[in-house]
């Protein structure tokens, strides 16, 4: 079970931030179990105007260690909202770079959304690398539509559940914008 850590007794998940995951553990239609996490990067504020999130998802992926060490031989699948970048060439490159280096850890591998080599790079990404960028827009700026395009959603799974991904892409629409400031990011499994 999992519960605030403050009030964790041996056995459970203990989750030092609520709000910054969720998981089930189900099974694909052939029975392949499956464990399947919503995760989530908290912003942290750090001084008046900077904020960050590597921190808190650093404290999430320890949450979940309990649950990643578990399902050890079975699928894993994390996606969600990381509120960080990968692969851009900036002061926060090798900060965010150790939260996907510690799911890595846990033989997770990055599955996508990305776009496809016959797209082309992403129009205005930041990440400064036109001829392998493969980048898509997770999320737009309602307001400041100048922005730059970025990416910070992303779907990660064991390599048995890498090797049956059918798809993973987002979806932008007139309504999906007007519900969220992320693109909805859609993975189907085989």
């Amino acid at each position: 079970m999992a519960v605030e850590i403050a009030r964790a007794a041996s056995g459970d998940v203990a989750i030092s931030q609520p709000g910054s995951f969720a998981a089930v553990t189900t099974r694909l239609h052939d029975g392949t179990p499956l464990l399947a996490v919503s995760l989530y990067g908290l912003w942290q504020k750090v001084g008046s105007r900077l904020i960050e999130s590597e921190s808190a998802l650093h404290r999430s992926i320890s949450d979940l260690t309990p649950l990643l060490i578990r399902a050890r031989g079975k699928g894993v699948l994390i996606a969600g909202d990381l509120n960080l970048y990968l692969g851009h060439d900036d002061f926060w490159a090798a900060k965010y770079a150790t939260v996907f280096d510690r799911l890595r850890a846990y033989g997770l591998q990055l599955v996508g959304p990305a776009r496809g080599e016959e797209d082309g790079p992403l129009p205005g990404c930041r990440c400064g690398s036109p001829a392998t960028c493969r980048h898509v827009q997770t999320i737009h700026y309602p307001g400041h539509e100048s922005r730059p395009a970025t990416q910070t959603d992303f779907v990660l799974a064991t390599p048995d559940i890498v090797g049956r991904v059918a798809r993973c892409t987002t979806i932008e629409t007139g309504e999906t914008r007007a519900i969220s400031d992320h693109n909805p990011v859609v993975t189907t499994l085989r």
